[in-house]
């Protein structure tokens, strides 16, 4: 285990809520892809306008 896990696993046992807020797989990727996508597009259209 690394220490990002035990890092949730303490927070949810101290607070007793969870640590992230999805109910699926597919809801947990969107909402952690988006943030990534989001930072590409903005590094693709400002190298474009650039050239």
């Amino acid at each position: 285990a690394d220490l990002w896990s035990v890092g949730a696993i303490s927070f949810q046992l101290v607070t007793w809520k969870n640590t992230f807020h999805w109910n699926n797989q597919i809801q947990a990727t969107a909402l952690l892809a988006l943030p990534a996508v989001v930072i590409m597009l903005k590094f693709i259209c400002f190298g474009s306008v650039l050239r």
